[in-house]
């Protein structure tokens, strides 16, 4: 008996096999995703957004004790501000994405980016002012570039959650290859950086000006100029999936009235 039990429930899955209700016979092919342009301009958005982040994280303190000759617990408090306008800014995201859409919102956020570097670009061509004036305009700026990052971060990610959908059985490989990509391009740039970066000579007091001021200037070109070239990436990119998004709600829009005109004439 129970032999026959065993050949029986045996012959059932072989049934079910060939009848193809596999839960894994659907599944998203790890080549189509690589077929997908989707994935790419979801992709170059993530990173260029992880650019920004990981730019002002690694070069902020540098930027405030050399550019701006901030005292070392002033330039401790700004990365601080950043991170706490970052964590504040998350959890009023998830409200705003009911009104405006994922694309739009990740846009305005890389445009309040820019606003921050090219205030990170302004900051040391002020001219002297009250410490406390000076500091609360550097809070200013580090505020914006909290809330600017922050809301590019979420919502690239939740991009790749809705492009996910339901092919869960392949998400592994596309969070994967997009945090690779975001890993290559910041270790090249963050290469070069450090490769291009002036040396400042502290023994020759001759040279120690001018060096020292040419390190200063290229931190702030660092922060202002390659989140700005990486934000305008990354708005080209929404772009374009912005209206990619549009035509193919018209076309269904249009599709939907054809098939409501044509269920009412069969009505009739």
């Amino acid at each position: 008996m129970r032999m026959l039990k065993w050949t029986r429930s045996r012959s059932r899955s072989r049934s079910r096999s060939r009848s193809g209700s596999s839960p894994f016979q659907h599944s998203h092919d790890w080549r189509k995703w690589l077929l997908n342009p989707a994935i790419y301009k979801i992709g170059i958005v993530y990173a260029c957004a992880r650019v920004n982040a990981n730019i002002s994280q690694v070069y902020l303190p540098q930027y405030l004790l050399d550019s701006l000759e901030m005292n070392k617990i002033l330039a401790a408090q700004m990365p601080l501000l950043v991170y706490v306008s970052a964590m504040i800014t998350a959890f009023t995201i998830k409200p705003l994405s009911t009104y405006l859409k994922r694309t739009v919102l990740c846009a305005i956020g890389n445009i309040i980016c820019i606003s921050a570097a090219c205030g990170l670009k302004i900051l040391p061509l002020l001219p002297k002012m009250n410490e406390t004036t000076f500091c609360a305009i550097v809070w200013i700026v580090c505020i914006l570039l909290g809330i600017g990052t922050t809301i590019c971060l979420v919502t690239s990610v939740t991009m790749q959650a809705d492009l996910i959908g339901k092919k869960v059985e392949s998400a592994a490989f596309v969070y994967g290859i997009l945090s690779a990509l975001d890993k290559v391009i910041n270790g090249i740039l963050i290469s070069l950086i450090e490769f291009n970066k002036p040396e400042c000579d502290f023994n020759n007091t001759e040279s120690q000006t001018s060096s020292c001021g040419a390190l200063a200037s290229y931190y702030t070109n660092v922060l202002s100029l390659i989140c700005v070239f990486a934000c305008f990436i990354s708005l080209f990119f929404l772009g374009n999936m912005i209206r990619n998004n549009s035509e193919t709600e018209n076309v269904t829009k249009v599709e939907e009235e054809r098939q409501g005109l044509l269920s009412s004439v069969v009505v009739d």
